[in-house]
């Protein structure tokens, strides 16, 4: 994706390029029928001061059910950035030692109601249906990383959190929050964030 996509003098991705990106892909879906299909029912939404309190309240519960299996807890998403435009769904971080021991937070987050919904090597994704995400990952790793990265440089540049806003709304607006291409064209804009963000983070 580095290369597929230019970039800006400030180091950003092109957003034109990115339009034409999403034009393409616009094509295709509407030759397969499924051009604006939302098959998420929840829609982005302006920023809710109530989500920081959900996210303490998550945390509590999780904290007290993982015990020491987790070793820090964090709001990420776009629910944890001030300002932002989100879906109104938690996501939350959880880091632990070994990821692969899954007999070690599975069967915890399972009995709170998550569901398993991903398994990838760097991460795993827990569902909790009109509530939350929990996102479990191995502490110190890239994965953890980059998303408490991503989220700390958007609250501190609201010019690079309201651009991002844009973009999803675009997005949602010609193929719904739900869709993978919602989600997987939202991708160049993070990558590039982050990689713009190394150097700000010392």
């Amino acid at each position: 994706m580095r290369k597929a996509l230019s970039t800006t003098a400030s180091g950003f991705v092109d957003l034109r390029g990115l339009v034409n990106l999403l034009g393409r892909a616009k094509i295709a879906l509407a030759a397969a029928g499924q051009a604006g299909e939302d098959r998420d029912p929840y829609h982005l939404r302006p920023y809710d001061p109530e989500w920081p309190h959900q996210y303490l309240c998550l945390r509590d519960q999780l904290a007290a059910a993982l015990g020491e299996v987790a070793v820090r807890i964090d709001h990420v998403g776009s629910t944890s950035v001030p300002g932002l435009t989100a879906r109104p769904i938690i996501d939350v971080q959880v880091s632990v030692a070994d990821l692969d021991a899954e007999e070690e937070y599975r069967p915890v987050l399972e009995a709170l109601g998550y569901r398993l919904a991903c398994r990838e090597t760097s991460r795993r994704f827990f569902h909790r249906p009109h509530t939350a995400h929990v996102y479990v990952c191995a502490a110190g790793r890239a994965w953890e990383y980059d998303h408490l990265l991503f989220v700390a440089y958007l609250r501190a540049h609201p010019d690079r959190r309201d651009a991002y806003a844009r973009l999803k709304q675009s997005l949602a607006a010609e193929y719904g929050t739900g869709s993978d291409l919602y989600h997987k064209l939202k991708s160049p804009f993070v990558y590039a964030t982050i990689v713009h963000a190394e150097p700000w983070a010392g």
